[in-house]
């Protein structure tokens, strides 16, 4: 498929015009690129679900340098972007920070639907929950991590004489801590059946990190949805004493 995007372009403009098989044409393109991947290849599929997972699981886009730090396997995600290119909007070379986005909506609901339904696709569909539920982890590990007194002046102000919220202007929280600190909530929300790995990592949060996150995203004028946690709480882990 040479020439992916000026093809898609063609088919838009089919759909814009009332053709009722563009979405077929489209389905057409986007299983044509993936089918030529290297699927035989553990690592490269492994890589391949990481990184896309990532992509449609996220609630905002973002940098390849963030995906990778959100992931625990050694993901070097460098080494598999030119292979996805076909499929994302255009990046410079070595744009680390420009969020990574798809080449148009209606690959997502191909990956996340129609591709589930479909044997032959089965190989490149994305299961949007399961990333989703596993963004949520890997949010919590980060946030357990890096937040951290002294590593930002949003941390720890609430144990000072004057409990003043400071002044956020200026200062930089890294791209990946920020969007934990920002969408765990949403993540674990799709978590209705949670595993033993994501209650430790709640619990730790719970017990030793909580506090740091209240006062980090109050700092950054994000008001921190506890409501929303408690409730999850009740829902998922009843015998959980708030």
């Amino acid at each position: 498929v040479p020439y992916p995007k000026e093809d898609l372009d063609d088919i838009l403009q089919d759909a814009l015009a009332g053709d009722q098989g563009a979405e077929a044409k489209m389905d057409d393109l986007y299983a044509k690129i993936l089918l030529k991947y290297a699927w035989r290849n553990k690592r490269f599929s492994e890589k391949y679900h990481e990184v896309m997972g990532a992509i449609l699981a996220s609630k905002v886009p973002l940098s390849p340098t963030a995906i990778q730090m959100l992931q625990p396997s050694q993901l070097d995600i460098q080494n598999i972007l030119p292979y996805l290119k076909p499929l994302l909007q255009a990046i410079p070379e070595g744009a680390t920070k420009q969020p990574l986005q798809l080449i148009h909506k209606s690959l997502q609901e191909f990956l996340t639907e129609r591709a589930m339904h479909v044997s032959q696709w089965e190989i490149f569909a994305i299961n949007e929950k399961e990333h989703s539920q596993q963004l949520a982890l890997h949010c919590l590990n980060i946030m357990n991590a890096e937040l951290l007194v002294g590593c930002s002046p949003g941390i720890g102000y609430l144990k000072q004489p004057s409990r003043d919220i400071p002044n956020m202007d200026g200062v930089v929280v890294s791209e990946h801590l920020w969007y934990a600190c920002r969408f765990w909530l949403d993540h674990l929300n799709d978590c209705n059946l949670p595993q033993e790995d994501l209650l430790v990592s709640l619990e730790l949060f719970l017990h030793e990190k909580a506090i740091f996150w209240i006062e980090l995203t109050t700092a950054k004028g994000s008001l921190p949805n506890v409501l929303q946690l408690s409730e999850w709480i009740k829902v998922n882990i009843p015998s959980y004493n708030i």
